[in-house]
């Protein structure tokens, strides 16, 4: 008579629902993403942190507390960008400028937002260096015969 073995059942890592580690592992992405905004704009970005998520319909950003920006966070093993983009079209709605910091797993950090995101923050850019350039060519308050640099 022949012995009939049972195939093992396979070894989960983590004793816990399934789900429950990616719903950690954006959680994670979302708090590195805040972190490493507040870092590198100590000021600009003190008040960044994690967005309220929320499952009834009201929409919010992964990264909230940046201004003027809808920052989402995706911690993926490889993400769809165009699905992400999608995504923040439809969720973002305030007038902020969406973007997304994607991180794929074993690879580092990048930005994904759409063209126009770009624009506005070029002009903004631009407009905030020609105020910085008129402001510096400006007399002095206290000299105002001087000539400037």
């Amino acid at each position: 008579m022949a012995v009939i073995k049972k195939k093992a059942k396979a070894k989960r890592k983590h004793k816990r629902p399934h789900g429950t580690r990616s719903r950690e592992k954006g959680n994670e992405g979302e708090r590195d993403v805040a972190n490493a905004l507040k870092k590198e704009w100590p000021v600009l970005c003190e008040h960044a942190r994690r967005g309220l998520q929320d499952r009834d319909g009201i929409e919010a950003c992964d990264v909230e507390g940046v201004p003027g920006m809808w920052v989402e966070s995706k911690k993926e093993v490889q993400n769809n960008v165009r699905k992400t983009l999608r995504q923040m079209a439809e969720k973002c709605q305030d007038g902020r400028i969406p973007f997304a910091v994607i991180k794929d797993d074993g690879k580092p950090p990048f930005v994904v937002m759409p063209f126009e995101s770009l624009v506005r923050i070029l002009n903004e850019a631009s407009f905030a260096e020609t105020q910085d350039a008129m402001i510096r060519l400006r007399p002095e308050p206290n000299n105002p015969g001087a000539e400037s640099p």
